[in-house]
Order: C-alpha cells, then structure tokens, then sequence
C-alpha cells in the first residue's frame, strides 16, 4: 500500500506536458497518432463485444478516408512486459478507472464492482509486479490507447476512449450487434506476427476532431 502511495505523488510524463502544453494533447495529427493496441480473448463474450464494438465504431463513423487510426490486435495473449511498463508509467494515474482496470486483471476479478475493488488498499501494491500478472496465466481483454493513456476492457471504459476520436466526444458508442460480436475482428488485410505465440493483426478506425484526454480530475464527469 505504501508504494501505490508513493508512487501516486510521481506525474506520468504525459500528465506533465498536458500540464505544460495544453494545446499539444489536442493537436495530434494524423502522422503522430500511435495505434491502439487490442488484448482479445477469443473466449471471453465480452472481449467479442468491444472488438464488435470497434467494428461498429470503424463502419458508423463518417471521416475522409486518409484519416484514420490503426489498432494491433493480440488475440489470447498476455499483457506485454513494454505494455505493462507504458500502462504503470504513464496511465495509472490519468483517470482512476485505469488503476481499477488493472486490479480486475491482476486478482482474476474482472466481474467485481471497481469502486469496491480500488477501495481494496491491500491488493494494490501487487500490481506493481509484472511477474504477479504472469503467473496468472490468463488473458483479458483490454484495449490501450497511447495518445491518451487510457485502457479499456468494458463499455464505460471503451467509450472513454473512443469520445477522444469522435466529432464533439459525447456520442456513444455502444451499439453493435450480435452477427458482429460473434465473428470479431475485422482486418485490414495486413498481419504480423507478435512473437510469443499469439495472433497479431492490424485494423484501421476512422476519427474526426481530436478532445482532450479525461485526466483524474475530471473522473466525477464519466
């Protein structure tokens, strides 16, 4: 608990140039976009439903087609060491949900409420380990968005992420239908593999104007 505490008073890099340059988190431009990267578990019904969701997001948005976002998709693998890294260093402390997200992977309670489950200080120091993840030895579905710092492995979460892409950040992106979530993915064609076994495709989603990130302070507002 102590070095949750700790570490809590130590701004993620992305929080202090926001801090910095206001404007500079609501400028990307479309070179500058980093792909989102999707953790999906093909046996998960959930992990179906925001690929499907994703799906839906890429064929109801109207958008030129030079602008778009690409996202990796890493199908029944575990959380990178690099992702996890990126997450501890520069997401933890953006919005509360993120830390939340990552006490639902790390103790196997992805069905527990999360405002019961930050409220648990006993078990948040075990996230500070890679290794904890690891001996899990399970995948979720989570989805890592870079340009925001923001993770997403429910509805709520995954429109977090996606107000940053739409026209004016308050639609809602919830709607997909059940052919979608049953078949998954859709690529662009292009695939690589990750290296450790799994499946790794590339997909495009289109955007319009870009919102500012939801840092912590604005929490109470989603």
């Amino acid at each position: 608990m102590l070095r949750s505490i700790i570490k809590s008073f130590k701004p993620s890099a992305s929080f202090s140039s926001s801090i910095i340059s206001p404007k500079s988190t609501t400028s990307l431009s479309t070179s500058s976009l980093k792909p989102l990267t999707v953790y999906h578990n093909s046996n998960l019904l959930v992990s179906h439903q925001l690929v499907a969701k994703l799906n839906n997001f890429n064929s109801t948005t109207d958008s030129p087609t030079n602008n778009k976002i690409t996202f990796n998709l890493k199908t029944n693998e575990q959380l990178s060491e690099s992702d996890y890294k990126f997450i501890i260093d520069e997401c933890l402390y953006i919005h509360p949900d993120n830390k939340s997200i990552l006490l639902q992977i790390f103790h196997n309670k992805y069905h527990m409420d999360k405002k019961k489950l930050i409220k648990d200080f006993t078990l948040h120091d075990s996230i500070f380990e890679y290794n904890n993840l690891i001996n899990n030895n399970k995948s979720y579905p989570l989805i890592i968005d870079y340009n925001h710092c923001l993770i997403a492995n429910d509805d709520a979460s995954f429109d977090r992420i996606m107000m940053n892409y739409l026209t004016c950040g308050i639609q809602n992106t919830t709607s997909s239908n059940s052919t979608t979530a049953s078949h998954g993915f859709t690529t662009n064609g292009n695939s690589s593999s990750s290296g450790n076994g799994g499946n790794n495709s590339t997909g495009t989603v289109k955007y319009n104007d870009l919102v500012h990130p939801h840092m912590a302070e604005f929490a109470d507002l989603f």
